[in-house]
């Protein structure tokens, strides 16, 4: 059985603010929209980035969780937000596959695999590994190119440890269930290498299961956070040489936390990154999660928790996501043989029974969200002056960032080498070290309906579109939707392409306030030319329904 801010000078929409109001929490169905892959293989790691390089969004698994030795695979996106069911491209290595992280390490363009081999090839009786898949314009490698020394380790991230601008790897230690106790690692990127042993290991032993990044003392340096099972919590800050402490700074001071996973974001409405953990109850926890802000830059010894949820059994999978659009981090969390449930944001913390819980039921492993189908994507421009006397860490105002696009410095653009990022995370660090005044502007895209990715231990992994505006809704047995609009931005007319699966559709324009503004009723499979003629400018949604499928997609006339 599985182990298992910143001060904003600007901040602007390209398309402003949607400000729809909804009547009832619909963002998601009850029920999983799109199943992929077969029983069996016990997916654990999860991973979204565009892998190949064509603009869309992909699906990294990886498998085998303590049960099973089996592969990592990939599901590309079909270019509409849409996936085959089986992978497109596997390892031929298999292992205890337990968590995952992508990034680009060698910086040539490709985001690359980390994944932690919780348990070597005989099982619990051996130790694991940390593996990189690299990938190159030929393609990404079925086989692992670097592997690490040999240790029990279920989660890896990836950060910028050393300030320089490309990433590290952090990696977990330890197995409870045979009470081997080991320090986390980082292994530190040399030009896209790495050495076999870490560079930097904690002081304490433990058994942690989740790791991350963060500033959390907004000394524009990134620090790390553990997640353990069985031990205190610890967060370790980089010392005034810029180096990460190998003694931590702060401890959770509950022992009853039996932590699976956690995850970095800005609870409260103050300049430092907050945590929360999830409690498995399997070994004594007490089942409920629990988040601890940072509020004043100088961390305590230890403290407790500021927020805890109701009682759970097995609790695992947590990410933090504002699904409402009301400015404050959402919670979703999943579990063992448990739905998976939305905690809503308020008062600096969260609801503490749920405020939705979904019908389905499964051992979740990770959770993560993002635009596959990219209907609702809007450019996002932050403006960051320094307050530090010098900083390399700096956040966007959204999570997820979906696609970074530049970074200036004051009036200079940084070069791609000068700054690294994480797909799904909303920082950067950069390699030169930003000075007291001076700005950094940042360019990327994010989507206030995100589309939400499940991987899962017992059963197949799961994809829930977002309901709202602009988000594809499809059924268990359609596995692709290949509808055009054209030309977008419009004039006065745009072109649609009727898919030829359906039999009839009703399109239909309408503006952001909800009203229907045009229709077209009983349009037949092929191409259509749909006159705009005297409708205003701006930025409108066209729906496509039919007993098939809904498809909606934003249009814009100008």
């Amino acid at each position: 059985m599985k182990k298992s801010l910143h001060l904003f000078i600007s901040l602007t929409l390209v398309f402003g603010a949607l400000n729809i109001t909804y009547a009832q929490f619909d963002y998601f169905n009850e029920t999983p929209d799109f199943l992929f892959s077969e029983e069996g293989k016990y997916g654990t790691g999860l991973g979204i980035a565009d892998m190949n390089n064509d603009g869309w969004k992909d699906i990294v698994v990886a498998n085998g969780n303590d049960i099973i030795r089996d592969k990592v695979q990939i599901y590309y996106n079909l270019g509409d937000g849409t996936f085959s069911n089986t992978p497109d491209w596997q390892s031929t290595d298999n292992d205890y596959h337990a968590h995952l992280c992508v990034g680009d390490l060698d910086k040539n363009g490709w985001n690359d695999i980390v994944v932690s081999v919780y348990l070597g090839d005989s099982g619990f009786g051996s130790p694991g590994k940390i593996k990189v898949y690299y990938n190159y314009a030929s393609g990404i490698d079925n086989s692992p190119s670097y592997i690490s020394e040999s240790f029990y380790t279920f989660s890896c991230a990836l950060g910028d440890a050393d300030s320089d601008g490309d990433l590290d790897i952090a990696a977990t230690g330890g197995e409870s269930y045979y009470s081997v106790f080991d320090q986390g690692r980082i292994f530190i990127n040399n030009n896209g290498t790495f050495t076999d042993t870490a560079n930097w290991k904690t002081n304490d032993t433990a058994c942690s299961y989740d790791v991350d990044f963060a500033d959390f003392n907004y000394d524009g340096f990134m620090d790390i956070v553990y997640g353990s099972n069985g031990f205190t919590s610890k967060i370790y800050l980089t010392d005034s040489t810029g180096v990460i402490n190998k003694i931590h700074a702060w401890e959770s001071s509950e022992n009853n936390l039996l932590v699976n996973s956690l995850d970095v974001g800005f609870i409260d409405e103050n300049i430092y990154p907050d945590v929360v953990f999830t409690n498995n109850n399997q070994e004594g926890g007490d089942g409920k999660m629990k988040s601890y802000l940072f509020g004043d830059g100088t961390l305590p010894l230890s403290s407790m928790a500021n927020w805890e949820s109701d009682q759970w059994n097995y609790q695992s999978g947590v990410y933090l996501y504002d699904i409402n659009n009301d400015n404050q981090l959402d919670l979703i969390s999943g579990g063992w043989w448990e739905s998976l449930r939305i905690y809503c944001g308020m008062d600096a913390g969260f609801s503490s029974a749920p405020d939705y819980t979904f019908t389905s039921e499964s051992v979740v492993e990770a959770i993560s969200l993002a635009d596959l189908g990219k209907e609702q994507n809007m450019q996002i421009t932050d403006t960051i002056v320094v307050s530090q006397d010098s900083a390399s860490v700096f956040y966007m105002s959204k999570k997820p960032a979906e696609r970074l696009i530049t970074v200036q410095h004051n009036s200079t653009f940084l070069e791609y080498n000068d700054y690294c990022f994480v797909p799904g995370k909303n920082w950067i660090s950069t390699k030169p070290n930003i000075l007291q005044n001076d700005t950094i502007i940042i360019h990327f895209t994010y989507s206030p309906y995100a589309d939400m990715v499940v991987s899962n231990w017992d059963v197949e992994n799961f994809i829930f579109y977002n309901q709202m505006e602009d988000t594809v809704s499809i059924s268990k047995q359609t596995s692709k939707l290949h509808i055009s609009i054209y030309p977008n931005p419009a004039g006065n007319y745009t072109r649609i392409e009727v898919p030829t699966n359906i039999n009839t559709a009703l399109v239909e324009i309408f503006d952001y306030a909800g009203r229907k503004i045009r229709e077209w009723p009983n349009l037949r499979p092929g191409e259509h030319r749909l006159s705009l003629s005297n409708i205003s400018l701006g930025l409108y949604v066209v729906r496509i329904s039919s007993s098939e499928m809904t498809y909606s997609k934003k249009l814009v006339i100008k």
